[in-house]
C-alpha cells in the first residue's frame, strides 16, 4: 500500500482529534504503518504514546509490544502482550454491562470508524492473541528449564557430596592398612623374641 500517504492521513487526523481515544487509535494505527514500513522505533515512539493517552486499551499495548518484536526485544514484549491479553479478556468479560455515558458518546476523530483502522485494529487483536500464547508457551518453558537446571544443581551437590565421603573413606582405609600393617610387624618381632627366649 501507500505507507506514505497513510502515514500523512493519520497524521492529520490525529492533528484534528481532541478525543484522547481517538488520538490514541490514531496513534496506533501509524504505528502499525510505521512497522510495515520497517520504522520499528518510530512504531515504538507512537505505540508508547498511544499508551500513556488510553491505558485501558489493549490494542495500545499491544502496539508497543509488536515494536518491540520487531526491535528483537521479544522479552519486554511478551510481558506487553500479556498485559494486552489480560485487558482484553476483562473488556470481553464486560461486553455485556450497560454503556456508560462516554461509551455512549461519539468521537471527535471519524478515523477511528474508518474500514483501514478497523482492519489494522482487528490484525492487531489477532496478532496480540498470537503472541500471548507464545508468551504463555514460553513461560511454561523457562520454568521448565528453570526446574531443571534447579535439579542439576541438586545432583552437583550430591556428587560432590559423595566425592568427599569416599575421599573420606579411602583416607580411613589407609590408616586401617597402616595399622594393620604395624600390627603384623609387632607380630613378626614378638615371634622373633619368644624364638630367642625359647633357644636359651
Amino acid at each position: 500500500g501507500d505507507f506514505k500517504e497513510a502515514i500523512r492521513q493519520y497524521t492529520s487526523a490525529l492533528e484534528s482529534c481532541f478525543d484522547d481515544e481517538a488520538k490514541a487509535l490514531c496513534l496506533t494505527c501509524r504505528s502499525a504503518v510505521f512497522l510495515r514500513c520497517g520504522n520499528a522505533p518510530a512504531a515504538l515512539i507512537d505505540a508508547r504514546r498511544s499508551v500513556r493517552l488510553n491505558d485501558t486499551k489493549d490494542w495500545t499495548y499491544a502496539a508497543v509490544g509488536h515494536a518491540l518484536e520487531a526491535l528483537h526485544r521479544s522479552d519486554t514484549a511478551a510481558i506487553w502482550f500479556r498485559k494486552a491479553h489480560t485487558l482484553k479478556q476483562h473488556a470481553e468479560a464486560s461486553e455485556d454491562s450497560p454503556a456508560t455515558g462516554s461509551q455512549k458518546g461519539g468521537k471527535t476523530c471519524t478515523v477511528s470508524e474508518a474500514p483501514e483502522v478497523l482492519q489494522l485494529k482487528q490484525e492487531l487483536e489477532a496478532k496480540t492473541q498470537e503472541n500471548a500464547e507464545m508468551a504463555r508457551v514460553l513461560g511454561t518453558s523457562q520454568q521448565q528449564q528453570q526446574a531443571l537446571e534447579l535439579r542439576l544443581k541438586e545432583m552437583e551437590a550430591e556428587q560432590q557430596r559423595l566425592l568427599r565421603e569416599n575421599r573420606f573413606l579411602q583416607s580411613d582405609l589407609e590408616d586401617q592398612k597402616r595399622s594393620t600393617a604395624e600390627l603384623r610387624w609387632r607380630l613378626v618381632a614378638l615371634e622373633d623374641e619368644a624364638e630367642q627366649r625359647g633357644s636359651l
